[in-house]
Order: structure tokens, then sequence, then C-alpha cells
């Protein structure tokens, strides 16, 4: 069992850059101010990169960068390594906000073994402000760490995610790869966070040396803490060789997986999102289903990774797109394998949260009231469908992809999801072949009643640490 850290003398200081506005960590002897641009050159001509070096960052100090949010009002959990995970990520985007009449309920992190917070400000690098918490107009409860632990559930913060990891894209040496691990260990020490989760949409094949770094000094800097890393899954459509960097969304992975996965302790796999605006001109297909399970699991054995450290991804939202062709308009057609518009832009395709209420923010208003309304009774159909077989799961529900499927011929729109059944139905026909744990993006979007969260955490794996 890991135990809270208690460091040393430090054999570091922390110098900030006036050039650049970043906080390094320099060798004593070498204690003048240097810039990141600096930095990365003596590190390419000079001063060839010989490992991280060790800081001395503490734990809960006076000046917390996060001010609201930190697990110093209470002890670190940490679990087993024997147990299965059950892995729940909360979104500031879907966290209490008072503009609904919409407390937070407790009960959502009973059947938890890992609350992973979203997400860390990344941009505060630019300018070496203290990293906090993003989007603090959502709330989370300011004891939420006090609340997850006493029911003996580890917290963890994830950095990065969506385009709020830029910062990651830039980082191209080891060099630049030691200045994030340390930012991250800093944070993850002051705040008594009991883990860190790296979101970075995606590592190119060239950053390597920059990811192996940056894990190498989070794991010196923050041994004590818990190490995750989301990663996606494999899509529908692989990428033409032609394709630009950012879709080739495995790359990264590929290129440096085997060498970092001794020090991560487990991966959450993003299997959903496996059709997106990238395949416009493409057939529709399901975003989230078995065969993207087994296919994303198979690629990741295959990169060095053990199917006890992967957590399989199930996602509380539908996605929809517009489609380009007439023989989805067939009666009972349910969209399969109709030609999606091209361009795939945010106007003619989206995600909608199965918690109705979730999708009226202002960015979501963006394609009139008949995709709404078509939506608002979407929502409430695919509740009623609960974890049993009902007549309605016919209309559109494939067994073989134990995921579903429909089209509204109206809005000439192709939707894709998996109801609460699909999901137990899934994670059951996987819970027992050496899988890791689960994990499910995100809190606070299903529905008012919870069916999907209860399908994956209670209908499936309910019983998994039973006798633990």
């Amino acid at each position: 069992m890991r135990g809270a850290a208690t460091f040393a003398n430090s054999v570091a200081v922390f110098l900030v850059s006036v050039t650049a506005g970043l906080t390094v960590a320099v060798p004593v002897e070498d204690s003048r101010p240097i810039s990141r641009s600096q930095l990365t050159s003596r590190q390419e001509t000079t001063t060839p990169w010989t490992g991280p070096r060790y800081v001395d960052y503490g734990r809960c100090t006076k000046d917390t960068p996060s001010k609201i949010y930190t697990g110093c009002d209470s002890e670190p959990v940490t679990q087993p390594l024997d147990r299965k995970r059950k892995v729940a990520y909360w979104s500031a985007y879907d966290a209490v906000n008072p503009d609904y009449d919409d407390p937070f309920d407790p009960t959502l992190l009973d059947d938890l073994t890992h609350l992973i917070l979203f997400s860390v400000n990344m941009s505060a690098f630019e300018d070496n402000k203290p990293l906090t918490w993003t989007h603090s107009e959502w709330k989370f409860p300011t004891d939420i760490f006090k609340i997850a632990r006493d029911k003996g559930i580890s917290v963890s913060a994830a950095f990065g995610g969506w385009d709020m990891d830029q910062q990651y894209k830039r980082m191209n040496t080891s060099m630049d790869g030691e200045l994030m691990g340390n930012r991250i260990a800093k944070f993850a020490m002051d705040n008594n966070l009991d883990g860190i989760d790296l979101d970075h949409e995606y590592p190119y094949e060239n950053q390597k040396d920059a990811w192996i770094a940056m894990i190498e000094t989070i794991k010196l800097n923050a041994p004590d803490k818990t190490l995750s890393v989301a990663v996606p899954a494999v899509p529908v459509y692989e990428p033409a060789e032609d394709a630009p960097p950012k879709q080739k969304v495995l790359d990264g992975y590929r290129a440096m997986l085997k060498q970092v996965e001794p020090k991560i302790d487990f991966i959450n796999l993003m299997t959903y999102d496996m059709i997106n605006r990238d395949n416009g001109g493409r057939l529709a297909s399901h975003h989230s289903s078995l065969e993207g399970f087994q296919r994303t699991i198979d690629a990741y054995e295959a990169m060095g990774v053990e199917k006890y450290k992967m957590n399989l991804g199930f996602a509380n939202y539908a996605k929809w797109f517009s489609v380009a062709d007439d023989k989805c308009d067939q009666p009972g057609h349910l969209g399969l394998n109709c030609t999606l518009a091209t361009p795939l832009t945010e106007v003619n395709s989206g995600a909608f949260r199965f918690r109705y209420l979730m999708n009226f923010q202002p960015e979501y208003n963006r394609t009139g009231e008949g995709l709404q309304e078509w939506n608002k009774k979407w929502t409430s159909f695919n509740a009623t469908i609960g974890i049993e077989i009902t007549e309605k799961i016919d209309a559109t529900y494939n067994s073989t992809a134990m995921a579903n499927s429909a089209y509204d011929d109206v809005a000439e729109l192709f939707w894709t999801w998996q109801s609460p059944f699909a999901v137990t139905e899934s994670c059951k026909a996987l819970r027992d072949t050496g899988i890791g744990g689960v994990m499910n993006y995100g809190l606070g979007q299903d529905t008012v009643d919870k069916v999907h969260h209860d399908a994956l955490f209670k209908h499936c794996v309910g019983d998994w640490n039973k006798g633990l």
C-alpha cells in the first residue's frame, strides 16, 4: 500500500524564469534565472537530459493553489492493487450550478473506487500562475475530497482533456517533459491528491522523449500518487496515411507506451466517440459498441498493456450526425451505414448528455428548436428502457454490437448511444476476461434516476470486489 510521502531536505530549488514565465527546477549550484528556451537549447546542444531532478514539494502548503477544492481536509485513500476498479470522471461542466436547482447527490459516489475530477486548468502553464480547477462557475462541493474519502474512494485530478491540453502539445524535448511533470507533481502534492490522471488528446509520435521525462518526473516527485492515463479507443475508421497528425490518435501511444507502461497504475480506455467529426462522408456506425471495446483492448494489449491495468470506458451521452443520402428514410431504418454529411461541424453533429437538463447550455443551442424537441422525446424514451428487454429496445438495439441507434427522418440525423440494457450486456460480455476495471464519463450526465450509472456499477460490476 502507498502512504503519504514526507520528503526530506530538498536537493533542488525553484527559480522563476522572467523570460518565459515558467517555474523550473534547477540544481542549487546553478542558481541563475534561466528561460525555458535556454533550457531547451542547452539540453539540445551542450547538456543532454540525464533524468528528472528531485524537488521537495511537501504537502498542503499554506498557499495551496486550488483555493477551493483541496484534499488537505482529509487523509488520502489508497486502493489495494488487486481490487477491481470502478472509476468515474466528474467534469466541472457537469458539477453543481446554482442557476439550476440541482444539488449534488452524494449517492452518485456510492459504487466507486476512484473519482477523477475533471479538470485542472492547464493554461496556467503559460503565465506561471498556480494551477487551478477549470471553469469555476461550475462548482464541485468544496468538501468533495472528504465526502469521497469517507466512502473509501480515492480522488484524482485530471490534467488536460478536450482542447484544454494545448500545453502538452508544446512538449518537444525531455526538458519540456520534466517542466510539465514538475508542475503536475507540485499541484498533486500541494493539494494532497490521491492520484494524477493525464489527459493528453493526443500525443504525437515525436513527443516520446517528452512523455517519458514527464512521467519519470511525476513518479520521482509525487511517488505516493496513483498515476493513470486516459487513452483513445481504436476508431471505426483508421485515418488515411496522409491524414493530419491530430487524427492519428494512436501513433504517439504506439511509440512510447511500452516504455512508460510499468510506471502507470492503470489506463482509462475512452471506448466511445469511435465515430466522430473526422468521419464526414463515411458510413454511419456506433460510437460505442462491444466490437469497439474488443478492438481497443486488443490494440492496447499489442502495445504492451496488461488487461488488469485497463478500465473499460462507458459514456453517459448519445452522439448525433447529419446524413447525406436518402436511404435512411426507409421505415424502421436505424441510420446505420447511411453516408454521413461532409464536412461534419459543430452545427450538424454533436453529443447530448442523457440528462436532458444539462443539454440546454447556450453552446448546445446551435441547431434549432426541432432538434431540441426531438432530443427531449428521445431522452424520455431512452430513460424508460431500463435494463430489461422490452419491445422498445427492438426498435433501436443491435444485439451483435450491443449498442443502440436511431434515425430522425425529420431532422435527417443519425443517433448512436448505449441504452442501460446495452451497457449491462456489453459490460458483462467483457467483465470476466481479465479487465481490471470499468470507467464512466461522467457523473452528472446521466438521467435523474441514474439508469445508466446503475446498469454499469450495480447490475454489471456491483459484486466485483466481494470479499476483498
